[in-house]
């Protein structure tokens, strides 16, 4: 009896864990992790010279609000040896660094000065410190030199706000990469010889995938300053990435416990982390039979890892899973630490598995298994439409933050694992990445065409007509993303009248319901009645419902009207512009170039309209005010301009465009009354950093009565 009841309450809980956000069903963990490798591609390395690799939760496909993002910097101007190794010959012209275990514990080492690259470090060069007998790369000076202002320093890495997530942080890594496994560690080949699981596969790859370090040494050790510690964090996503979907759960169960009851308890709260309970899961695994892990079992799994966790802290050594002689617990889990931490653990196992249900976020489960006759979960409707809908959320955002370098490397280092996936919606999440992908490759090479203004030249004009092809492909894949770029294609084309049936056809487009975007308060209650749980593909989904944001770069996605050239030369990071407000706008100047002013200015009504519609968080996009203000600087009225840009500084006081838009008109109105020192210009009424934004009662642009005048 008691084992029947055992394999229902793990269906129950397996099915429940697939409708935690934070972890989902496979399918959803699928997408992240795609989502995550593709985010890579398209964005790189944030600085020049290093290679990035996303680590911790978040890249192996958990999402918990908790979790920080953890990026892994690798310098590719920098390599680490053996002392018997020799430099393979593709990295002569890098600084090479010889491990020197001399004095370390498993897991340490010293980096020996082996040779000074072609291209200067500072940051490493300025660590080298005379040591007895050579020089050595110091730890602690080398991530002192890496920390940026606004960053501190978080054991090894760099730490730093998270701008697109609030009250949540970045974790750089700053680390070298050692090509081969070092023969110290030989070990984890050996022992893992007849398992089932890592497989030899596996083992084999991560071994010739080698191995990185990080800047912090043993805290044990008089070497302390400088040693570097053998970082293992690509190995372990690679174990986790081998992982079944009861597996993750599992992990996620761990989690759940070590932050819902154990760092509830004062008296242990910082003993343990995360990477401990990832530790223990290898462990598990790597010591049991593969027909364990199945969802009927997950609760005698997570009961598993909680007795290696208890056996742990009873002997006071916690073994790395790469080098076991490493004891992990050395730091923290030792003398009334350790004590207190096995009391807590003793009570926790007085319960037996049941423990887990103090955690707050499944205390309502063994209720309703209870209350359920079915030894097995039912499909819930509303869970099912849920997580479709939060499925397509992230390929939303993937898209809508999408950018491509190289399209080349782009597409030849992708895993062709995904490519063998037979669901349908993962297949049209690749067609619509390579469509993408081919979109702003095309677009931007468009653009460089169209403003060389070498017409005349029927090479140039050949491929202005093959890359246009491309942009109406694209334009048939989503609501307004394609449509936005073809038409701006046609503005700087100056085929006027394209642009604008084009750009009326995004208006449109935009005022559909059920639609999924990031604007303001969107109903996502219209998207998840009208295109979730009806068995429509991604594909239609995305061409009828996806919005997407007009993302403008210097180098990426530049294809843009020249009146936005001041915005985007300003602007590093790029700009993103919402659909609808674009649309009029290109109307606008399309209405002008053709001559027709009085329709410029008609539309340019419809441009305010809807820049003072919420939906949009016209405080969270700044960029609709300078648009809006060079409407009317097109069709002459300066002061309407001025006071456009002046509120777009005011909810941006580095706007650096708007403020040089003003600078500029005041010069001309200077000039026009004939003020002879045209240099003298009045800044007092340009908006300061600080200045408090008090409606202006006679502002013509949202009184519906006033009628605006061009001259």
């Amino acid at each position: 009896m008691e084992r029947r009841e055992t394999r229902k309450m793990s269906r129950f809980l397996s099915h429940h864990l697939d409708g935690i956000e934070a972890i989902g069903s496979e399918k959803t963990v699928k997408i992240r992790r795609m989502m995550d490798y593709f985010t890579i591609i398209m964005h790189g390395s944030e600085e020049t010279n290093f290679t990035a690799t996303c680590i911790g939760s978040r890249g192996e496909g958990l999402e918990f609000e908790c979790s920080d993002k953890d990026v892994m910097l690798s310098d590719n101007r920098v390599i680490v040896i053996q002392p018997n190794d020799e430099i393979p010959e593709g990295d002569v012209s890098k600084t090479v660094l010889v491990m020197d275990t001399t004095g370390c514990m498993p897991g340490y080492t010293l980096l020996r000065q082996h040779q000074v690259g072609v291209l200067y470090n500072g940051e490493v060069m300025g660590a080298m410190v005379h040591f007895p007998g050579s020089v050595y790369l110091s730890s602690v000076v080398y991530i002192s030199n890496k920390l940026n202002p606004g960053h501190y320093q978080h054991g090894p890495c760099s730490t730093t706000t998270c701008h697109c997530r609030v009250g949540h942080e970045v974790d750089r890594a700053y680390c070298f990469h050692c090509l081969s496994w070092p023969d110290s560690l030989s070990d984890f080949r050996s022992r893992t010889i007849h398992c089932v699981w890592p497989s030899r596969q596996l083992v084999n790859h991560i071994v010739k995938q080698g191995c990185y370090f990080v800047a912090i040494g043993d805290k044990h050790s008089s070497l302390n300053a400088m040693q570097w510690r053998i970082s293992f964090a690509k190995a372990e996503k690679s174990l986790v990435m081998s992982f079944n979907h009861v597996h993750l759960k599992t992990y996620a169960l761990l989690k759940i416990f070590l932050k819902e009851c154990l760092e509830r308890e004062e008296s242990i709260k910082d003993l343990l982390c995360s990477y401990f309970m990832k530790t223990i899961l290898f462990h598990a695994i790597e010591h049991s039979t593969s027909s364990m892990w199945v969802d009927e079992n997950i609760v005698q799994c997570f009961w598993f890892c909680f007795t290696i966790l208890l056996e742990f802290v009873q002997t006071g050594y916690c073994p790395n899973y790469f080098v076991l002689t490493h004891n992990m617990f050395l730091s923290n889990v030792t003398g009334d630490n350790r004590r207190r931490l096995l009391h807590v653990l003793n009570k926790y196992q007085c319960m037996g598995w049941k423990c887990l249900f103090q955690c707050p976020s499944l205390q309502s489960l063994p209720q309703e298994v209870i209350e359920s006759r079915s030894m097995y979960p039912l499909a819930n409707h509303e869970q099912l439409v849920m997580e479709e809908f939060r499925q397509d959320e992230l390929i939303r955002m993937l898209f809508d933050h999408m950018r491509i370098i190289d399209i080349a490397a782009a597409f030849s280092s992708a895993n062709m694992d995904f490519l063998k996936c037979p669901n349908d919606n993962i297949s049209d999440l690749l067609l619509l990445y390579f469509i993408k992908a081919m979109t702003i490759t095309s677009s931007n090479i468009t653009a460089d065409l169209t403003l060389s203004h070498r017409y005349t030249n029927k090479r140039v004009y050949t491929k202005i007509r093959k890359n246009k092809w491309l942009l109406h492909m694209s334009s048939a894949t989503d609501v307004c993303e394609g449509l936005l770029l073809l038409a701006t294609f046609y503005i700087n084309a100056g085929s006027y009248s394209k642009a604008s049936a084009v750009a009326t056809r995004v208006v449109s487009a935009c005022q559909q319901s059920a639609l999924i975007q990031r604007f303001g308060h969107f109903k996502n209650s219209e998207y998840l009645n009208d295109m979730c749980g009806k068995g429509y593909t991604l594909l239609q989904k995305f061409k009828r419902s996806f919005v997407l944001v007009y993302r403008i770069f210097k180098k990426q996605n530049k294809l843009y009207p020249p009146e936005l050239d001041l915005e985007v030369a300003a602007d590093e990071e790029g700009i993103d512009i919402p659909p609808l407000p674009y649309a009029v706008f290109l109307l606008v100047l399309s209405a002008y170039k053709l001559g027709d002013t009085k329709k410029a200015r008609t539309t340019l009504d419809d441009l305010l309209a809807v820049r003072r519609n919420e939906v949009y968080g016209v405080r969270n996009y700044p960029i609709l005010h300078n648009l809006v203000g060079i409407c009317h600087q097109l069709l002459g009225n300066t002061r309407h301009a001025v006071k456009s840009y002046e509120e777009s500084c005011r909810l941006l006081p580095d706007n650096r465009a708007a403020a040089s838009r003003i600078t500029e008109l005041r010069r001309h109105q200077k000039e026009e009354r004939g003020d002879t020192d045209v240099d003298a210009l009045d800044y007092c009424n340009v908006p300061c950093r600080y200045e408090r934004y008090e409606p202006d009662d006679d502002d013509d642009d949202d009184d519906d009565d006033d009628r605006l005048h061009y001259h």
